[in-house]
């Protein structure tokens, strides 16, 4: 894990345009991770678009203003789809690799398988993040 003071570092009133357009996570001072958007950020605190939460009790979803000092970490980045679709593809033609060569242990439901196996390992390097540091407006 990086130190803190090798992370980029972002202002605090430029966290809404590097942030924009770009899914959020958020983790929590008290361990809660909250994913979504980042919508703005005032003196002592930051709203946020909730899509995702580790802890509803502690942070529900929807449009939530939470304390600037609560934050542990936060990182951000996009949602690509080339992961997906190659894994997909790769375990598709995988499982019916198997099903010409081995008939009797490759089926329908196999290559099946295999398209939704490789579909959800894709999905999980789809998602490339950065995680950065939160500075004060007047630090250097």
């Amino acid at each position: 894990m990086a130190f803190a003071q090798d992370l980029p570092r972002v202002r605090w009133s430029e966290t809404t345009d590097t942030f924009a357009g770009d899914s959020v996570r958020v983790k929590l001072t008290n361990g809660t991770v909250i994913r979504g958007l980042w919508a703005s950020v005032k003196a002592d605190s930051f709203n946020f678009k909730v899509e995702h939460t580790s802890n509803r009790r502690a942070v529900g979803k929807g449009l939530q203003t939470l304390p600037r000092n609560q934050i542990a970490e936060v990182s951000y980045g996009k949602r690509r789809t080339r992961g997906r679709g190659w894994g997909t593809s790769l375990g598709i033609y995988a499982f019916a690799l198997l099903a010409a060569r081995h008939p009797n242990y490759g089926t329908l439901a196999g290559i099946v398988a295999g398209g939704v196996g490789g579909y959800y390992l894709g999905k999980a390097i789809d998602y490339q993040t950065r995680q950065v540091t939160l500075i004060p407006d007047d630090q250097p």
